[in-house]
């Protein structure tokens, strides 16, 4: 088996299957292959192990811990891991509360058209977290995120146009 071999993709697999695949699932066991693949530097992997500890499967919710692995991940460009750590470093969970960070890592999803990330980005726009307010560039970014159906964009997009 690809797993036992040590073969990164192999351990992601099983990980996967551990994780959502298999009735009844087994997050402990997951978390394991995760870790395993992830250690190799596999993107996907990270990703995977960030959530487990964000959401507290298999383990006990660790944010710090969420943190490393999405950052990880996110430094290979993987855009969930990037959207997550903008939303940690907006919160401070796990991470020193830090809008610039907040939105150098949505910046980054948003740059890979991920609507949430868009969003976010027009969010610290039109708030002036970690940027200079700027209704013109709030306004772009929540119409490229509503057209890429965000329903958020939309109601900002309306509330913005009331002001």
């Amino acid at each position: 088996m690809a797993a036992d071999q040590g073969y990164a993709d192999g351990e992601y697999r099983l990980a996967g299957m551990l994780d959502v695949g298999s009735s009844p699932p087994n997050p402990t066991e997951a978390i394991k292959w995760y870790t395993l693949a992830a250690k190799q530097g596999y993107k996907d992997a990270q990703y995977r192990l960030g959530v487990m500890y964000d959401q507290g499967r298999g383990t006990p919710k660790n944010p710090a811990e969420a943190a490393k692995w999405y950052t990880k991940a996110a430094e290979q460009g993987r855009p969930e891991a990037q959207y997550r750590l903008g939303e940690m470093y907006e919160q401070g969970l796990g991470v020193p509360q830090d809008y610039h960070q907040a939105m150098n890592w949505y910046m980054q999803a948003a740059e890979k058209n991920r609507p949430e990330a868009e969003y976010k980005v027009g969010y610290l726009y039109e708030h002036g977290q970690g940027v200079a307010v700027s209704r013109q560039q709030a306004i772009a970014w929540y119409q490229r995120s509503d057209k890429h159906g965000n329903a958020l964009a939309e109601q900002a997009l309306k509330a913005l146009d009331q002001q």
